[in-house]
């Protein structure tokens, strides 16, 4: 167990921090339904690449409940660096449309993992984008 100090609070991290890699970060088995296919991301910065990053595990966000009860579907763009350990970080939703479906992008995106970028044969960061629609079926 590790106790982290921000500011004022303490937080206590648990094991459950560091759980099964077949669990997304909300504790649901990762299945087809809500696995994100394993995909190389193209258009990403900078784009002279040997290898562009590889998503090779991720999930899909979860729908809000808000909007899906009013029927309603959406979209977020986001904006992230895959970093030289193929982990998502500064990741940030461009679009303007609703902060609901981004932020459930947004906690979605914390969970990808990738396959780095290379360039020369080494692991380099590289900034990627991605458009997400919510829609119900």
């Amino acid at each position: 167990m590790r106790v982290v100090i921000v500011s004022t609070v303490a937080l206590t991290l648990t094991s459950c921090a560091l759980g099964p890699i077949d669990l997304d970060p909300f504790g649901r088995p990762i299945t087809p339904a809500i696995s994100m296919a394993p995909r190389v991301f193209t258009g990403c910065i900078p784009n002279q690449l040997d290898r562009p990053p590889e998503l090779v595990r991720g999930t899909k966000p979860l729908y809000p409940v808000g909007r899906g009860l009013a029927n309603e579907h959406g979209s977020a763009r986001l904006t992230f660096t895959v970093n030289e350990q193929g982990q998502v970080v500064d990741a940030e939703a461009v679009s303007k449309q609703s902060p609901w479906f981004e932020n459930h992008a947004l906690i979605a995106s914390r969970g990808w993992r990738f396959k780095p970028a290379e360039r020369d044969g080494k692991a380099i960061p590289v900034r990627c984008r991605i458009s997400l629609d919510f829609e119900i079926l």
